[in-house]
């Protein structure tokens, strides 16, 4: 039994959207419509689920994994639920402020599953590949303001660089820059320059071209916070 069970009623629209998923045919976009209190918001959050959901694909939304859960509580980082508000005459309207921050947190790449990325990557023991899921994973973080746990994923990462021979790579050297614009962010602004100098020397050795873009993104964002640039 799955929590589509929990649905009373719209039959059809279940089927539509379950049969979608098992089928792997999910569209770009819904729209749900209808009059009020008839179950189209447990209706779609119950698709979330099931499109997020850790179990398999004919048990989802199992609504007992953590991703049903944060989802349920409206907690998950990935997922938005938007809700407008109701003026003093009862209209409902959602405000422009409102659409410009769901639009700044689209910018931001899905957290919940660049994490899965990485433990897949950490389960094969690919330390390259465990790498660069890290780096996408603080990139991540970084964007969304959480610099201590950026830092720390950073300096866990050049030291399995270091311990694997990972020394002089590109990789290592975007993780630097990276962290060194953190150390900026905390008023480091020596180290971060330094760091982020000694980084990039290893980027430019690679031949990626995204690699070197964000590297020297990360750089000039360092020296306009140095006032060197």
């Amino acid at each position: 039994m799955t929590y589509w069970q929990h649905i009373i009623g719209h039959e059809w629209a279940v089927q539509l959207l379950a049969g979608s998923i098992q089928h792997d045919r999910v569209g770009h976009a819904y729209l749900i419509t209808g009059p009020p209190q008839v179950g189209k918001t447990t209706l779609a959050r119950t698709f979330a689920q099931a499109l997020n959901c850790e179990a398999a694909v004919g048990e989802r939304p199992c609504g007992e994994c953590r991703t049903c859960q944060l989802i349920a509580s409206d907690k998950h980082p990935d997922v938005r639920f938007l809700q407008p508000d109701i003026s003093d005459r009862g209209k409902a309207s959602i405000k422009i402020d409102a659409i410009r921050q769901l639009q700044q947190s689209l910018n931001l790449a899905a957290y919940e599953a660049r994490l899965d990325a990485l433990k897949v990557c950490k389960a094969s023991g690919n330390t390259y590949y465990t790498m660069l899921a890290a780096m996408k994973v603080a990139i991540t973080l970084r964007a969304r303001g959480q610099l201590r746990e950026t830092a720390e994923l950073c300096e866990q990462q050049l030291h399995l660089a270091n311990e694997y021979g990972h020394t002089h790579s590109p990789l290592k050297g975007l993780l630097m820059v990276v962290l060194g614009e953190v150390y900026a962010e905390l008023n480091d602004l020596d180290g971060a320059l330094a760091l982020a100098k000694e980084g990039i020397i290893r980027v430019e050795q690679g031949i990626d071209p995204a690699f070197l873009g964000w590297g020297y993104f990360c750089l000039i964002r360092i020296l306009f916070s140095t006032g060197n640039f």
